[in-house]
């Protein structure tokens, strides 16, 4: 839980914005674009300040009023790195500050050791230097000297949420098609696989409304639960919709969840579609 009066970051240079509150994060039409995952990440992931750096969302800071455990630690990191937002996150404890990256895939919060959290760390700082630490932290982040060198290694595209998604989905893919699905059979099915949980992750669509009797928000919910019965407005119905092609979406959602990743984003869908062309 977040810290009950933190210590705001020393004030940014020009390029740079830092907000403190949640109202700061609504009041901005800098960040329209970002405003509803910035408001969704400060309410689930206990933010204490948002750093933008042209107007683009780069640094989350999390206070904690209790030194931090590994799998507290590691329950933060993934949520971050689940988001795929902001580059960095600051979790900031009584005793230390400890800067992670949405570029390193995180590890399972139920099995998380001190050296698992050691091992994906970008640094580790007291909590007195800050200060002087920060100055030079917007400097290194505003000319993208931060990202390389010694720490090079712990902003790997490749190990983004973005490719790791992209990566199942092209598995899953192969699969499909090794089953004798034509490619761009496949590849529409799991385009609007993915725009359906998007829609219902938003609230656009609500479940309940196709399937009597179930409360399922999110479409993995769906998909695990043993007994589906069949929806009861033919008017959506679809060849897609058999016994058979529940075990695929149900596969292609368990890949698309590993690690914890069940939120999938509009943004996704399109890269996964324009990459599969």
């Amino acid at each position: 839980m977040s810290a009950a009066h933190p210590l705001p970051l020393p004030d940014p240079p020009r390029g740079f914005r830092y907000y403190r509150s949640r109202r700061q994060l609504l009041q901005s039409p800098e960040i329209y674009a970002y405003q509803h995952m910035l408001l969704r990440a400060w309410e689930e992931m206990h933010l204490s300040g948002v750093l933008t750096l042209n107007g683009i969302p780069t640094v989350y800071l999390r206070d904690d009023a209790k030194p931090v455990r590994p799998e507290a630690a590691a329950a933060a990191q993934l949520q971050f790195w689940n988001q795929g937002v902001a580059t960095i996150l600051l979790l900031r404890d009584p005793q230390h500050v400890r800067v992670y990256s949405s570029m390193m895939r995180p590890t399972s919060p139920a099995t998380a050791t001190d050296l698992d959290m050691e091992q994906r760390l970008v640094e580790k700082l007291d909590l007195a230097a800050l200060a002087s630490w920060a100055e030079r932290f917007y400097t290194q982040i505003g000319n993208g000297h931060y990202y390389a060198g010694s720490r090079e290694a712990k902003f790997d595209p490749a190990e983004t949420v973005d490719a790791y998604l992209l990566d199942n989905l092209a598995a899953v893919r192969d699969e499909l098609v090794h089953s004798g699905l034509d490619p761009r059979h496949a590849h529409a099915f799991l385009g609007r696989l993915l725009f359906t949980c998007y829609l219902c992750d938003r609230g656009i669509i609500e479940l309940p409304n196709y399937f009597k009797g179930k409360s399922w928000q999110h479409l993995h919910e769906l998909l695990e639960d043993s007994g589906i019965p069949p929806p009861h407005s033919t008017r959506h119905s679809s060849p897609h919709s058999s016994g058979t092609s529940t075990g695929v979406c149900s596969m292609t959602i368990s890949k698309m969840r590993a690690v914890g990743y069940s939120r999938l984003t509009y943004r996704s869908s399109v890269d996964f579609c324009r990459a599969m062309k």
